[in-house]
């Protein structure tokens, strides 16, 4: 079982300190969570499509 801490946005945006690196990991997070299921390494989850719509948007933006 994964689990991790609940804080708010402002309070992970605080504790990271830079936006830009929050949004990469953000989207890192969400690439991977893909990506793992897909090589077996993890179970599938559902992507709801507003989640997964803003991901590909901020990865074509770069």
């Amino acid at each position: 079982m994964c689990t991790s801490q609940e804080i708010d946005l402002d309070t992970y945006a605080a504790d990271i300190g830079d936006i830009s690196r929050m949004i990469n990991v953000i989207v890192g997070d969400t690439q991977r969570i893909r990506l793992h299921a897909e090589h077996g390494y993890a179970i599938h989850q559902d992507i709801p499509a507003e989640v997964d719509a803003a991901y590909r948007r901020l990865v074509e933006a770069g």
